[in-house]
């Protein structure tokens, strides 16, 4: 009997379909799949370098970012990954965790030189349901985006159904990072 239960577990959930465990740590992504993701955005002929460069953020500026994006921003650190191609910055990369409807949704905007948006990328989804924020469908409606175009869930940017409450969040925090990178790029 117990056999039949285990075959039948496998045949409903195969191996590709079964979502990987969440990373150890601080719930962030790990470190090897945040360069991996930037590697494979700027790098161009694997010539793309990608440095971690984390910036603490005291209370004046976590207020004006909340201030700017109308989102808390609850951390002391931006997790910002600088891309390099030569001398040159090829991109940037920004991770963060946004609340779902009972889970954290670790998700990474990647922004090209000029702060324009290049990507948003769900890095680990842990919710049961609204996994299309993942989709290219959701996540396409935001490259493009320059800084201060307007982001809001269900007018600039349309939510999923079924998904709403991970589709605002993760709009929220883009437009929270956003503000966080034109609040630090000084200091990067």
């Amino acid at each position: 009997m117990r056999n039949l239960f285990l075959i039948t577990l496998l045949l409903l959930f195969p191996a590709g379909i079964v979502r990987p465990a969440v990373p150890p740590g601080d719930g962030f992504a790990g470190e090897a799949a945040v360069r991996g993701v930037l590697e494979g955005i700027f790098g161009r002929d694997g010539a793309v370098t990608v440095v971690a460069r984390p910036i603490v953020l005291d209370a004046n500026d976590r207020g004006e970012i909340a201030k700017t994006s109308k989102s808390p921003f609850a951390d002391d650190t931006l997790r910002v990954y600088v891309c390099r191609n030569g001398n040159a910055i090829a991109g940037y990369g920004i991770v963060d965790n946004v609340r779902g409807r009972s889970r954290d949704i670790t998700y990474m905007l990647v922004l090209n030189p000029d702060g324009e948006v290049a990507s948003v990328e769900i890095l680990v989804y842990r919710e049961s349901h609204g996994g299309e924020v993942a989709g290219s469908a959701f996540r396409d409606q935001f490259s493009g985006k320059k800084p201060g175009d307007p982001l809001v869930s269900g007018r600039d940017i349309k939510a999923i159904s079924g998904a709403t409450i991970s589709s605002r969040s993760v709009t929220a925090g883009v437009a929270k990072l956003r503000a966080a990178f034109a609040r630090v790029r000084e200091r990067i």
